[in-house]
Parts: structure tokens; sequence; C-alpha cells
């Protein structure tokens, strides 16, 4: 029979405990969306490749190449991510012709795990200047602790026919919503919208304290400088992707301090 002492098995207790301890989860950097989306055609051609993962990635072992069809690399440079968000890989391209091409990318997660897969985009060809024109696109940056944000734009109808814009969606929240700001005295009030008519040579206007797209279930912080796509989908089947630029103020108007949110009701 084996005898051990009271001190002895207090000296082993410490082990017992260390083998109870869980190991940290694995994590992977999946991709989960991008821009161009894959199998998408896409016009005009975009000026960067942007990748958006479930996890940070560390670009300096992180990479994309992305080919045409006659196997010219189209990418400038190295994979890097936007400025306060390590889920969000940026790749600028050289200007592209109409066609399809690939992209293969490695994404080397922070805890060393590596991911990679391939997707094709095209760019299409513009045969004629679209009637639905979108300007001044910009969004205010974010706080962390905030999950929600607001984007404003011109947009006009150039074309004949009335059309309206019925849905918006962006890779940087869960949904884009359509929502009007109304104050009456010291109150205000905001209500959704379910679309927004644009008569032929109409305009209409997104603006602070008016009509906005609702950002709901930001992925990540609007950090000032940086941009992210948003596709705007109309009743007659057109749609159009434009960049939001992060900034304090409407590109042509003066920087306005953010809104009194006290008193809005919902």
């Amino acid at each position: 029979m084996i005898r051990h002492s009271r001190g002895a098995l207090w000296a082993l207790l410490p082990l017992f405990a260390a083998c109870l301890v869980p190991l940290p989860a694995a994590a992977h950097a999946h991709l989960l969306q991008s821009s161009p989306p894959a199998d998408a055609t896409v016009t005009p051609p975009p000026g960067q490749l942007d990748l958006y993962f479930s996890e940070g990635i560390e670009p300096a072992f992180s990479g994309v190449e992305v080919k045409g069809d006659d196997g010219v690399r189209v990418d400038t440079g190295a994979l890097d991510v936007a400025p306060g968000d390590g889920k969000h890989g940026i790749v600028k391209l050289r200007p592209l012709s109409p066609g399809r091409y690939h992209v293969a990318w490695h994404a080397t997660a922070t805890d060393t795990h590596r991911t990679q897969g391939n997707f094709d985009f095209s760019v299409g060809t513009i045969t004629a200047p679209s009637a639905l024109i979108v300007t001044q696109a910009w969004a205010r940056p974010t706080i962390p602790t905030f999950t929600v944000g607001a984007a404003y734009l011109l947009l006009r109808n150039a074309g004949p026919k009335a059309d309206k814009l019925v849905g918006v969606e962006t890779p940087v929240a869960d949904r884009a919503e359509l929502h009007e700001s109304e104050t009456k005295g010291d109150t205000g009030t905001m209500k959704p919208l379910d679309s927004v008519d644009l008569p032929p040579g109409g305009s209409a206007a997104f603006a602070p304290l008016g009509k906005h797209i609702m950002l709901v279930g930001l992925h990540g912080p609007l950090a000032l400088g940086t941009h992210f796509p948003m596709t705007l989908h109309f009743a007659s089947g057109a749609t159009v992707t434009v960049e939001v630029s992060v900034t304090r103020g409407a590109p042509t108007q003066e920087n306005h301090d953010t809104p009194d949110m006290k008193g809005m009701k919902m």
C-alpha cells in the first residue's frame, strides 16, 4: 500500500486545477463579405478590393492576388487593414477594364490560424450614363460603444421615368433603414420610411435632422477618414453602389456638431 502525506496531496492540487482550465477557442479569420461581392458584375470599375473577416488579421502574414483572365495581376500592393478595424482588409487596384477578375486570398488571424479562399467578380461595360445620380455620400464617425450610425447623401433622378429608393444595404452593419427626422417645437420625432419617391428630374436630400439612412448593428466603429461601400436598391430594379466617406460634415458643407438626440422619439 502506498501512502501519501497530506502535504504531498496539497502540493499536487495546482496540477489537477491546471488540467481543468479550459483552453482558449481557436479563432479563424473567415471571409464574411467582400466589395465587390463574389460573382457580382459592377460598374464603374472599383479602385480597391475590401475584404471583411470574422476575426482580426495580421496584414504582414496575409495577402491577396487579383488577376484578370490574361493572368496579369491588377492589385498594386500588400493587403492592409482599415484604421481602427483589424477585420477589414483593403488592397488597392489598378484601373480595371471590363472583364472577369479572379481573387485569391489568404489570411492569418491574430492568433496565428490561417485561412484561404478564392472568388471571382466582373467589371461590366457602361453602355449609357445612369439616370440615378448619387453624390456627397458621407457618415459621421462613431465611438466604439455605439452600434448605430447614420449616412447621408444627395440623390437625383435624371431620367424620364419616376423611380423610388426602396432599400439600402452595407457590409459594415447588420441592416440599413430609411428614416426621417422632424422637429415640432422642442420635440423631435423619427419615423421609418418604406421608400423615397424620385419623380423625373426630381431629387432627394439625406441630411442631418431630415431624411437619413440609419445603420443598425455596426460591426465596428466608423473611423474618421475611412470609407465603406453602400448599395442602394430602387423600385425599377436598378442598384447603385457608392463609397461613403466618414467625415465630420458633407463634402460641400461646413462641419456640423452632432445633433442633440434628447427628446427624439423613435
